[in-house]
């Protein structure tokens, strides 16, 4: 296994322990808007963080074209961009 590959797994172990843990913090919360807002920060940075790491992995094995990688970014970006601003409408 080269060390690209070994990195890119790296992560996406990292970012998925890292999502678990957060959304774990945010069901122990008390009160339902900090925890909702937790939860979309959630989704906004770790899903997006973890779902670009596995997209990132699938390029390194060539699996999956850089234009392909492109575009999957570009809506990770926009999801993880909608989720906060919820989070921040949540928030209020």
């Amino acid at each position: 296994m080269s060390v690209q590959i070994l990195a890119h797994v790296v992560v996406v172990i990292f970012s998925f322990v890292s999502m678990i843990a957060l959304f774990s913090f945010s069901k122990k919360l008390v009160g339902d808007t900090f925890s909702n807002v937790i939860e979309l920060i959630v989704w906004g940075i770790f899903f997006s963080v973890f779902i670009h790491s596995i997209v990132e992995l699938l390029e390194a094995i060539n699996y999956l074209s850089n234009e392909t990688v492109s575009i999957l970014m570009n809506i990770l970006l926009a999801v993880g961009s909608i989720c906060f601003a919820y989070a921040g409408r949540a928030g209020l």
